[in-house]
């Protein structure tokens, strides 16, 4: 039978604004440069078209790495995912079945305890290069 030992260690970690650890300095000094290009935004989608008895339910955060617009970069990944920002209740063309089918919140820099990211979004000219170019599900 193998002996076990246990041991107590002291290590020093470098914390990063939204709460990441690293060992290295470097490396935690890298990650904060690069989450200066970085938004998430909260996407609520997929209302009930059938009979309109619910709005858009959150589904997740879109994380965007661009150097500018990053407004423009999510909205964009939210007409990709879900389709028309309009939709009409069971196909009704009528201002009384007339619905949300995506809402784009706010961003923020530092994804929420629990958020979960559905896409990302690259810049192909920002100069920190974290995901593939383009839109990733």
């Amino acid at each position: 039978m193998t002996k076990l030992i246990k041991q107590t260690r002291a290590v020093e970690v470098f914390v990063t604004e939204d709460g990441k650890e690293f060992l290295s300095e470097a490396e935690a000094l890298e990650h904060q440069k690069n989450q200066e290009y970085v938004r998430y935004f909260p996407v609520s989608a997929k209302p009930d078209l059938c009979e309109g008895r619910h709005g858009p339910q959150r589904v997740g955060y879109i994380c965007v790495v661009a150097k500018y617009y990053h407004d423009m970069f999510a909205k964009h990944a939210c007409y990709m995912l879900f389709g028309s920002e309009v939709e009409f209740v069971q196909g009704v063309f009528g201002s009384n079945a007339i619905v949300l089918n995506w809402i784009l919140g706010d961003s923020r820099k530092i994804l929420p305890n629990g958020g979960e990211v559905i896409a990302t979004v690259q810049d192909r000219f920002c100069p920190e290069k974290i995901y593939k170019d383009g839109i990733v599900k």
